[in-house]
């Protein structure tokens, strides 16, 4: 679900997971759910702020995790980003960095 107030965008993900084992024929089920507000400013910046949880996952383990970010929009097509990823809970890593690109093949407008 996403909405719009005024330039900010406020998006709600939910997800079901079927989780395979690498090895053995078990499977898990859990569930995965982030809110995220984002803003992008007249100078192609951004930020973004997301709470998100897992409850299950193959190579991560559970976790609620914050993260914030920068972006830079360099064209219609292509947007870079950069930030951290912080634990909220014990048994969640403790911090992570990370950095990409998305680039849009669809109609821009």
């Amino acid at each position: 679900m996403s909405k719009k107030i005024n330039k900010t965008d406020i998006d709600f993900n939910a997800a079901y997971l079927n989780v395979g084992r690498e090895f053995g024929d078990r499977r898990a089920s859990g569930g995965q759910a982030a809110l995220s507000v984002s803003r992008e400013f007249e100078n192609n910046f951004g930020v973004i702020g997301e709470l998100a949880g897992q409850s299950e996952d193959d190579v991560q383990p559970k976790g609620i995790f914050a993260l914030g970010a920068m972006t830079y929009k360099a064209s219609k097509r292509l947007q870079f980003d950069a930030g951290l990823r912080f634990g909220l809970n014990p048994d969640a890593p403790r911090i992570g960095v990370f950095a990409g690109f998305t680039v849009g093949i669809g109609d821009p407008s």
